[in-house]
């Protein structure tokens, strides 16, 4: 796990939800990049994908 992705991980911790959107503006990154790492954290089982965000299991 990147530095990027734990930075994702304690966003989420504090919001419990956040869009992709919302998340590509505080990370600074493209929503693709955001896509990409929650595609990383939900095959190992660390946040739940749903429809224009994400949320932490």
């Amino acid at each position: 796990m990147n530095e990027r992705q734990e930075y994702l991980l304690m966003l989420l911790k504090e919001k419990n939800y956040l869009t992709i959107d919302e998340l590509s503006k505080v990370l600074h990154y493209s929503p693709s990049t955001v896509r990409r790492d929650l595609k990383k954290l939900s095959s190992k089982g660390l946040v739940k994908r749903i429809h224009g965000g994400v949320i932490k299991r």
